[in-house]
Formats: C-alpha cells, structure tokens, sequence
C-alpha cells in the first residue's frame, strides 16, 4: 500500500512540473 501512494506522489509531482513548465514556457 504505501509503495502504491510513494508511486502516485511521484507521478504527481513529475505531471506538476511538466504543467508547470509548459505554463512558463513563455
């Protein structure tokens, strides 16, 4: 179980930086 929320915490945060520089690509 918590090898399954380790995984998703670092799918989140690898989405929330390629959101992020998309945002300010600028």
């Amino acid at each position: 179980m918590r090898s399954i929320v380790a995984f998703l915490a670092v799918v989140a945060v690898a989405l929330a930086e390629v959101h992020f520089e998309e945002k300010f690509s600028d």
